[in-house]
């Protein structure tokens, strides 16, 4: 996944969830809650189709887990819109157990 907001432009994260309403990515990058940031995204490693959603950082938190390792941040995401396309590929992706391929 990629995240883009000013001045960053194509830093990495790693998503740990998600919605039709928004995102949880553990990140490494400078974000402020309030900043606009496009997401870019896939739902696994084989979906041909390249996502672009914009929303706002709503939390930024500590990973506890990974303090001062690659991913240092927690950061929630709200989406501007909705996207109520990703709940039912999830639903599918879940059924499969195709998570993470």
């Amino acid at each position: 996944m990629s995240v883009d907001s000013d001045p960053l432009q194509d830093g990495l994260a790693v998503s740990q969830n998600i919605s039709k309403s928004g995102l949880l990515m553990a990140t490494a990058a400078k974000l402020e809650v309030g900043a606009t940031v496009t997401v870019t995204f896939q739902l696994t490693r084989r979906d041909p189709v390249q996502r672009r959603i914009e929303g706002r950082i709503v939390r930024i938190q500590a990973n506890a887990e990974d303090p001062e390792g690659l991913w240092p941040s927690f950061v929630a995401v709200a989406f501007d819109e909705a996207a109520p396309e990703i709940e039912p590929l999830l639903e599918e992706l879940a059924a499969s157990g195709a998570y993470g391929t």
